[in-house]
């Protein structure tokens, strides 16, 4: 775990938190935005968070067989790491500093980002703010449409806020690559399958 604690006292409730998996390749960029964003919340409405990022062992930016099996819905799979991250993760996070339970947030790119969606359509409000970078929404033949479309129909509950970004050039590069690479680019359909996934969850309500 890379944890960052702000300084000073604990808002009344706790402070927020983020979650972040992948965590050697994202807390080094977001741990020190976080807070040079917090120094001035008047402008920038970031205040002071701890900030949670699951790595592995080895310490890579990536762990591509532990992050497959931790991060996909497969079983054994993503539920099981989601259940570690709420029943174990949090708790022990909690004992360093206090955490608001009401403003917690999960954070994730590719694998990381199905995996942020899939958190959102299975457990709806566990968190309440959730960031999908270039999701993973290919992986399967789009099996993650399946939970969505069970999410849209159940309008129960406070479901939480989601973003979801894709790179400009991830379905059509403009730089040179193997026809290979463009023809996987092209199958997966990245900024497509985010743009029409943004639709349908918008018009939902949800």
């Amino acid at each position: 775990l890379l944890i960052s604690v702000p300084e000073g006292p604990a808002p009344a409730r706790g402070f927020p938190a983020l979650v972040m998996v992948d965590g050697h390749a994202l807390f080094p960029v977001a741990a020190p935005a976080a807070r040079l964003q917090a120094q001035r919340p008047e402008a920038t409405g970031v205040g002071p968070a701890v900030l949670i990022g699951i790595g592995y062992p080895d310490g890579r930016p990536f762990d591509a067989e532990r992050r497959q099996r931790d991060l996909l819905p497969i079983p054994g799979g993503a539920d099981r790491f989601l259940d570690m991250i709420v029943d174990e993760i949090l708790p022990a996070v909690a004992k360093l500093a206090p955490l608001d339970p009401s403003r917690r947030a999960l954070a994730g790119h590719s694998y990381g980002g199905l995996f942020v969606l899939h958190a959102l359509f299975t457990r709806p409000g566990l968190f309440d703010a959730l960031a999908a970078g270039s999701p993973s929404i290919w992986w399967q033949d789009r099996a993650i449409l399946a939970s969505e479309e069970a999410f849209r129909r159940d309008s129960s509950g406070t479901a939480g806020r989601l973003l979801i970004t894709v790179g400009g050039h991830e379905q059509a590069p403009t730089l040179a690559v193997t026809p290979q690479r463009a023809e996987r680019l092209a199958q997966a359909r990245m900024r497509d399958n985010a743009a029409e996934m943004a639709e349908r969850l918008t018009a939902s309500g949800r």
